[in-house]
């Protein structure tokens, strides 16, 4: 024990801390039992006399402390005498090969005839417990550190957490737009930063190969880029449209005559519809005038993030395995006649893309017609309110107060 505790202080202070936890442990037993049994000090709980006694104390009840008092039993046995231990739990016991279990374990008396540290360490156990249990010493409440932690922890959640809280839900659909635009950037950074690769203009790609869908890519990204300049409504609405009628025209470049039909359909709709609503809404209030440099300086980064992560995963579709089997096989093989996998029934259209649409996914594009309807039906509802609800308004502002006149 001496030459491990010089070749290794830390020894010292590991015996130190095995002393004081039996130590505590003892003086828990000793309290222990005098509780159980009911044993008096002649000291309360707060180390004086009580001058009224309020109520009677519960006693344990015996049930409480048998199951326990049997396990300890047990260890006492086997301390006590190491005889009657050995023959009753010598053939079930694990170690019972191990060197130090080769004669069964130690009587009573043997640590006192060759006495060392451990001895003393376990005397001085026992004597420092027995002695703390028996005396006055820790008996009232012990106003614990710990116990504040739990409460101070939960008054820093509420309070940061409602200052988080209404710092993000602004209720305002631009600040959340701003913070899922910037996590996505600040995303993609960071993978560009691990693998510059992405930076790389992928193989095979040819930017220049049509001018003409430069010349209306140029006028998309020009709309886009406009639309936060213009503060007049009307004006928006038509740089809007500027940007879905070049989309028409790149469909046609691509040779997607059916995608720019449905393109121009929708535009030519959407327009039409934008223009009459803004006929029945208030006027904007002359607000101060933001700078928008900011705001076309995000716009541009993100637009110019997402465009070029979808030119990336374009050509990362392209590169994939081409045997690999998809659907676009099987619309093309049965979108003008069938086989025996449908029983000879086809989609008998030679436009893959209308067949697709009608047929193949005939009810999601259901669905998707019945939620335009729905949605077209409630604001038709809500417009003859309106309407009744500013003529109401008017009839009341119409109504002159009567004046009347007291001739002299």
């Amino acid at each position: 024990m001496h030459h491990a505790a010089g070749s290794h202080p830390l020894l010292v202070v590991v015996s130190v801390m095995a002393v004081l936890t039996a130590m505590c442990n003892v003086a828990i037993a000793v309290r222990l039992t005098a509780t159980v049994f009911g044993w008096r000090t002649g000291v309360d709980d707060e180390g004086i006399e009580p001058a009224i006694e309020s109520h009677a104390h519960d006693r344990w009840g015996s049930l409480l402390w048998l199951p326990a008092a049997g396990l300890v039993a047990l260890q006492y046995v086997g301390g006590l005498v190491p005889p009657l231990w050995n023959s009753a739990f010598r053939r079930i016991e694990v170690n019972a090969n191990d060197v130090a279990f080769a004669d069964g374990l130690p009587w009573l008396w043997e640590p006192f005839l060759h006495p060392g540290v451990p001895l003393a360490m376990s005397v001085a156990a026992i004597v420092l417990g027995v002695a703390l249990g028996c005396s006055s010493r820790w008996r009232g409440e012990v106003a614990d550190l710990h116990d504040r932690i739990y409460p101070a922890s939960y008054r820093l959640v509420l309070g940061r957490g409602h200052r988080a809280f209404h710092t993000f839900q602004t209720g305002r659909l631009r600040n959340y737009l701003v913070l899922m635009f910037s996590m996505l950037l600040l995303s993609i950074s960071w993978a560009a930063w691990i693998d510059p690769s992405m930076l790389r203009l992928p193989d095979g790609v040819a930017p220049f190969e049509s001018l003409t869908g430069l010349l209306l890519g140029a006028v998309v990204c020009a709309a886009a880029i406009a639309l936060p300049l213009v503060t007049e409504r009307v004006v928006r609405v038509m740089v809007l449209g500027a940007s879905g009628f070049a989309v028409v025209g790149l469909y046609l470049v691509y040779q997607a005559p059916d995608l720019a039909l449905t393109q121009l359909m929708f535009e030519i709709i959407s327009v039409i519809l934008f223009l009459l609503v803004l006929r029945l809404l208030p006027r904007l209030d002359r607000r101060p005038r933001i700078s928008p440099a900011p705001r076309l300086v995000f716009a541009a980064l993100i637009g110019i993030t997402i465009g070029w992560m979808t030119l990336l995963a374009g050509h990362a579709a392209e590169q994939r395995n081409g045997d690999a089997a998809s659907l676009g096989a099987f619309f093309e093989e049965h979108s003008l006649e069938g086989s025996e996998l449908t029983n000879g029934r086809g989609g008998e259209g030679r436009n893959i893309v209308n067949v697709i649409l009608v047929d193949f996914r005939g009810f999601d594009t259901l669905g998707e017609i019945t939620v335009l309807a729905t949605a077209a039906l409630g604001v038709w509802s809500m417009l003859p309110g309106r309407r009744r609800h500013e003529d109401d308004q008017g009839d009341a502002s119409g109504q002159a107060t009567p004046v009347v006149e007291v001739g002299s």
